[in-house]
């Protein structure tokens, strides 16, 4: 099929029946409404015959049809259009058509149609769009045609997922052949601003399509010797619901943490570290296992990746060297909790333990100055650690009751979000972590060891049923539903609400149970 335009011409004669090789075998209708078009090609067309099975056409230098044009000498074709290449400008072009039957019989030939193909070309780049003009002059009726090509490329949720620009085109297959221009690849920039095209302060990222928070443009350009022509397009990749204001930071920080947001660039930027403990003799232990570097070159952030060399040796010899996912921290994220747990509590080996460690309560010399190992919170009368200065990353914490039982290892990022699509961060002065319960198996046994009784209730009772004697003198099975539910509200703060250090702080706990 031919679907270019430019060339045009009607026949405007009756019907000439001068095919020599075969002549009319036949009695079928001729062809009628035969027409050339096209720009880099002569898209010839007509209309249907009825009965026709096949057609045959002729395209010739001249109009007795002596200098044919290639292999278009009684050319078969199976419908009624076809593509026709290898023509030059400036040559009067004849051309002919007939009908076959199911029997291989030809019919009488159309009406012979010339055009001289005379075209120029004409070019515009404005904005997303670069459209050729292109001129045909020499036939009887003369014609303009239009190449198009569209950069297009849409504003986007951010999803991690790259965000590439397409590049369409309309009536364009022939463009190169026709124009002698090259079509370039699609550039991408990162700008500091919505809408700017400007390569002037923007960061090229070449070819490779954008995925993170930010306003990017993207660039074809049109080549042919030293002459060019670019289209670009805007766009950007945004935080869903975010208003690009610092007090606007709703879909990262709670209305609470709005105040203490501070903008933060360079990669001497730090923030605060709570750990809200079950006891205050929970003794800490926290591990750098990611980074979050600030790139200079970008004038950004890149992302969470593996810290040291320890932990990307154990993820080389591990059971997960094979699967590329575990590769990059944030895609760890994605997992169920369980398969995250195991994960981590797999990389806890003595090399990784060594060469992560940044802060254990337990070693003054690891801690950094005004760091606290144990306070209690009057507002709620739970105790914490409190670590200054931690640098962007990811961090494990692993640590252990005052009975020398481990927690399950807490996993948090202390990292900045980016506010908007644009190269300003902002993060919350302090994160905070709270400590997990070791969670026993359904023997209530790990590694052979009894953990069915470490959660705490206060008081020095570890377990439900110390619990029920301490404080009813029952066993557990003997509670009615009101100190069961009393009971349970203890953990959350085994110091503050216990009945014995403070009775309506316990039942306030109970009724939120």
């Amino acid at each position: 099929m031919c679907h270019e335009s430019g060339y045009y011409q009607t026949a405007s004669s009756g019907i000439i029946n001068v095919y020599a090789v075969t002549g009319v075998t036949a009695a079928i209708a001729a062809p009628t409404n035969l027409k050339l078009e096209g720009c880099a090609a002569l898209n010839a067309t007509w209309d249907a015959v009825t009965g026709a099975a096949s057609y045959r056409i002729d395209i010739a230098t001249d109009e007795n049809f002596t200098k044919i044009v290639g292999d278009y000498n009684n050319k078969s074709i199976p419908s009624n259009s076809c593509q026709v290449k290898g023509l030059s400008t400036g040559v009067q072009y004849y051309a002919r058509v007939r009908a076959v039957d199911k029997d291989g019989g030809q019919g009488p030939s159309s009406a012979v149609i010339n055009c001289k193909s005379d075209y120029s070309f004409a070019y515009s780049a404005v904005d997303n769009k670069f459209t050729v003009y292109c001129t045909i002059d020499g036939c009887e009726y003369d014609k303009d045609h239009k190449m198009v090509y569209l950069l297009e490329a849409e504003d986007t949720v951010y999803n991690r997922n790259q965000v590439p620009a397409t590049l369409k085109n309309t009536n364009a297959n022939f463009f190169t052949a026709a124009t002698g221009y090259s079509v370039g690849q699609i550039n991408y920039f990162k700008t500091n601003a919505y809408g700017s095209t400007s390569e002037t302060g923007a960061v090229s990222l070449g070819t490779t399509a954008p995925r993170d928070v930010g306003y990017y443009f993207a660039k074809v350009t049109f080549t042919k010797g030293e002459t060019s022509y670019s289209i670009v397009k805007p766009y950007k990749i945004y935080l869903e619901d975010a208003n690009y204001a610092q007090e606007k930071l709703n879909n990262v920080y709670s209305d609470e943490q709005q105040s203490t947001i501070t903008k933060v660039k360079g990669d001497s930027a730090t923030s605060n570290l709570r750990v809200v403990l079950n006891t205050s003799a929970d003794q800490i232990k926290i591990y750098k296992i990611a980074d979050m570097y600030y790139n200079d070159n970008n004038r950004d952030y890149d992302d969470l990746t593996w810290d040291t060399d320890a932990v990307s040796a154990w993820l080389a010899s591990s059971q997960y060297a094979g699967d590329s996912t575990y590769a990059v921290p944030k895609n760890i994220e994605s997992m169920t909790a369980a398969l995250q747990n195991e994960f981590y509590t797999n990389m806890l080996t003595d090399e990784v333990k060594e060469a992560t460690l940044v802060r254990d309560t337990g070693d003054e010399d690891s801690l950094a100055a005004n760091d606290v190992v144990s306070s209690l919170d009057e507002a709620t009368g739970s105790y914490y650690a409190y670590f200054n200065n931690m640098n962007f990353g990811r961090y494990m914490i692993v640590a252990t009751n005052g009975g020398g039982t481990s927690y399950t290892p807490v996993v948090i990022d202390v990292v900045p979000y980016q506010n908007g699509p644009h190269t300003d961060w902002y993060v919350i002065s302090e994160f905070t972590a709270y400590l997990k319960e070791v969670v026993a198996t359904v023997d209530k046994t790990i590694n052979g060891h009894d953990v069915s009784d470490t959660i705490n209730y206060g008081e020095g009772n570890y377990g439900i049923e110390d619990a029920s004697k301490y404080y009813f003198n029952k066993s557990s099975k003997d509670l009615t539903l009101e100190e069961a539910i009393m009971l349970a509200g203890i953990p959350k703060s085994p110091s503050y609400y216990n009945p014995v250090s403070d009775y309506e702080a316990c039942i306030k706990s109970a009724k939120i149970v």
